[in-house]
């Protein structure tokens, strides 16, 4: 599991909005054009050394540039993957069994996969799998 902090706009946050020394900038022989370069690959090893799960923290309405370019690259990926069965890899469905609504993976019938997982309180129903 990989958590990362303070994913916020900002001086303080990370990336960190606080300018280089000039002098700094000066003394270094290959300084870097890309906006946030270090800090950029700093990120990408974080998000790539995860085994499990990736921990995003951030404020609302505050998220950094970078969580900003993932929402926006990869956010309907990342949330339809909270939809995909871990055991099988099928879809999981709402299920509205004898005891209440249940997720449960699409291939109960054809590969008798049977990965049950409860619906959490809180997730509106405009993000629940079809």
């Amino acid at each position: 599991y990989v958590f990362i902090l303070n994913n916020t706009d900002g001086a303080l946050g990370f990336p960190s909005n606080v300018e280089d020394n000039p002098l700094t900038s000066m003394l270094l022989e290959h300084s870097e054009n890309f906006t946030y370069a270090e800090e950029r690959r700093l990120f990408y090893v974080a998000l790539t050394r995860a085994r499990k799960h990736v921990y995003l923290l951030t404020v609302k309405n505050k998220e950094s540039t970078f969580e900003q370019e993932l929402e926006d690259d990869y956010g309907q990926m990342i949330r339809n993957e909270t939809y995909i069965c871990p055991v099988c890899g099928g879809r999981l469905r709402i299920i509205d069994g004898q005891y209440g609504k249940f997720f449960g993976c699409e291939n109960y019938k054809t590969i008798n996969c049977r990965f049950m997982s409860p619906i959490q309180a809180g997730r509106s129903s405009h993000n629940q799998p079809v």
